[in-house]
Parts: structure tokens; C-alpha cells; sequence
């Protein structure tokens, strides 16, 4: 674990979370502040829950007061809701500190910058057009899309949307379409290839996005899209089935990527026969025990979306 990559770093941490391995995330928040500096709000909350599980909740408030002093903040719903502040929630200082952050995600919010980050084989001659998840940026979620060699061009769009310190999220759909619209040009301007040699994808909110806009065709034209476990609620199936209706995606293809611990899971899987009703062609790759999380055999993945998607 020396050479620890972020994508490492992000499962590990889920599979100790899920079976509330103290010792392993106490070791796993070492490799964190000695790997990955930049993650302070990942390594404090990680460090707040571990007080909060010995049951030391002042101390964890302490760690929390002294961060937001310096700067580190965190989306106000996170808070609210995440398992690694809920302990606190009793802490007569939490309302205090609930507030401090409030006020330090007002004065950042409006300073989010829509940009894209370009990455993978220049001379390529196929692109693929990656949209973060919920949540993250582009240069972090690029890292899952990379840690392997990929014989792909990519552009990795990051939302001007400010989720938290160093994550951004798609939640005002007006704002994503217009930034998605122009990021997509550029990358389609820059890089010279036909939009027949594209690919859109993403993962979780970007997966869904990546599906609904690309059936849609107002702001993205391609080959097919990958989503990768795609946050499908029912709305959303809903609104596939009336952009299936509109013909909009003759010569498309796709391929979802889904596992069956994925919360979004059972939503997902009801487009499958919605898909073979107005026969568009989908690949389905489902991963046995997966939860909402990028499979290790990632580029494996998509080596196989890919070749269906640029079949004839």
C-alpha cells in the first residue's frame, strides 16, 4: 500500500466503513495524511468519526471547530446527515459549529468555476467525455478512468455547482446543461475527433446525466454512452421513456455498468426491458456484490463498452 492511488484509497475506505474496521481506518487515515494532503476533509471526517466511535465526542468537536477555523468546510447536508458527524449531533457545540460552516459555505458557493480537464493517449482516435459523480471533481474522478493504461482520449468536465471544499455536484439541471453544452464543444473543437468517434460517460449523477442528455440530443451528439452505476430513480425512468419515444437516438448505442448492492440498483434494472421495448441497442454489465462504488475491473469494463458501442 506504499503506493497507494486514489482509487485504491477510495475503496478500501468503503470496505473498512462497511465492516466498521476501526483499526484499519485509524492505519488507512495515516496513508491518507501522508498520501493524499490535499483530502483534509476526507482525512477530519474520517479522524471525527474514529473520536466519536471511542466515544470521545468533545474531542471530535474540537477537531471539527479548529478545521472550520482553518478553512475546511464541508456541504451543510453532510453534517446532517453523514454517519461520521451524526454522533455529534448531541454535542451541545454542534449547533454552533453547524453554523460556522453554514457561513463558510455561503461566502464559497459562488465561486465555482466550470472547467475541463484533459487527459489519456493524444493521438487517439476515439474520445470519451467522463462527467464526475455527485460530489468530487474532475481531476479525483479522472483517476479511476486512468489507473490503468487506456487507449482513449479523455475529457473529464467539472461542474461550477460547489458541493463541498473540493467537490462540486449537477443538482440545478438548467446550469449543468448550459456548462456540459460548452465543455462538450470544446472538447469536441480541440480535439478534432467526429462526434461519431465520442463516447459519453459517467458515473452516478454524471451516468444518469450522460444517458438523459444523450437520448435528449440538444447538447451532446456521440457514438453511445457508459453509465456507470447510474442514479436511476423513478422520475428518471419516466423521463427515458419519453426520450425512447422520440426517436432522437437512431445509430446510438449504450452500456450500463451495475451491481446488484448498488442501492440504485433495482431502479436501474427496470430500464433493461424499457430499452428492449423500443430496441435500443444496451450492453448490461452487472458485478456480482457491487455496491455504488467504480468496479476494480474497471478498464476491463470498458474495453467491453467500448468495443459494442463502436461495433457496427
Amino acid at each position: 500500500m506504499s503506493r497507494m492511488t486514489y482509487p485504491h484509497l477510495y475503496r478500501k475506505f468503503l470496505q473498512l466503513l462497511e465492516a466498521n474496521d476501526l483499526e484499519g481506518l485509524r492505519f488507512l487515515l495515516s496513508l491518507i495524511d501522508r498520501h493524499f494532503p490535499e483530502q483534509k476533509d476526507i482525512s477530519i471526517s474520517l479522524n471525527v468519526y474514529l473520536l466519536s466511535q471511542e466515544e470521545d465526542e468533545e474531542k471530535a468537536c474540537d477537531l471539527l471547530d479548529e478545521a472550520l477555523q482553518h478553512g475546511v468546510w464541508w456541504h451543510p447536508s453532510t453534517l446532517d446527515r453523514s454517519p461520521f458527524f451524526k454522533p455529534l449531533h448531541s454535542c451541545k457545540r454542534f449547533s454552533i459549529i453547524r453554523e460556522k460552516n453554514q457561513q463558510l459555505f455561503e461566502k464559497n458557493r459562488s465561486f465555482g468555476i466550470a472547467k475541463i480537464l484533459y487527459a489519456g493517449d493524444e493521438t487517439s482516435s476515439k474520445g470519451i467525455f467522463a462527467i464526475h459523480w455527485r460530489g468530487s471533481n474532475a481531476e479525483d474522478f479522472s483517476t479511476f478512468w486512468l489507473e490503468h493504461h487506456s487507449p482513449y482520449r479523455f475529457a473529464f468536465p467539472q461542474s461550477s455547482q460547489v458541493h463541498g471544499i473540493r467537490s462540486f455536484h449537477w443538482d440545478d439541471e438548467v446550469i449543468a446543461k448550459n456548462e456540459l453544452k460548452e465543455l462538450f464543444q470544446r472538447f469536441v473543437n480541440d480535439s478534432r475527433l467526429s462526434t461519431r468517434n465520442m463516447v459519453i460517460s459517467g458515473a452516478s449523477q454524471g451516468g444518469k446525466l450522460a444517458i438523459e442528455q444523450l437520448l435528449a440530443g440538444q447538447i451532446f451528439k456521440a457514438r453511445g454512452f457508459i453509465a456507470v452505476i447510474p442514479a436511476i430513480i423513478p422520475h428518471t425512468i419516466e423521463t427515458i421513456k419519453r426520450l425512447l419515444q422520440n426517436n432522437n437516438w437512431k445509430q446510438m448505442k449504450g452500456c450500463i455498468i451495475t451491481g446488484t448492492r448498488d442501492p440504485f440498483y433495482e431502479e436501474t434494472m427496470k430500464l433493461k426491458p424499457l430499452f428492449e421495448q423500443y430496441q435500443f441497442p444496451c450492453l448490461w454489465l452487472v458485478v456480482e456484490g457491487l455496491g455504488h462504488m467504480i468496479p476494480e475491473n474497471f478498464q476491463e469494463l470498458i474495453e467491453k463498452a467500448t468495443d459494442f458501442i463502436f461495433s457496427t
